[in-house]
């Protein structure tokens, strides 16, 4: 990016993702997007995806990098 650009980019601020004023921009923008997308649709499929992931009945994936093989596992706990 030059020194122009950045000069005239109005939402640079919003880079800064720790700001007050970038996490009170996230809030208000978080509003009006929950209240439309929030509801019993959203929770059910919140609660299948979340089921999905956690569940313990899944293969694990084992992947290796050089001679070491890793196991990336997430559930509720991790």
């Amino acid at each position: 990016m030059t020194d122009a650009q950045e000069q005239t980019d109005p939402h640079l601020w919003l880079e800064e993702v720790t700001g007050d004023d970038a996490l009170a921009w996230v809030r208000e923008h978080n509003e009006p997007t929950v209240a439309e997308l929030a509801g019993e649709r959203f929770e059910q499929m919140r609660a299948e995806a979340l089921e999905v992931l956690d569940t313990d009945a899944r293969i694990p994936y084992v992947r290796r990098r050089g001679e070491y093989l890793y196991n990336f596992w997430r559930d509720a706990k991790n």
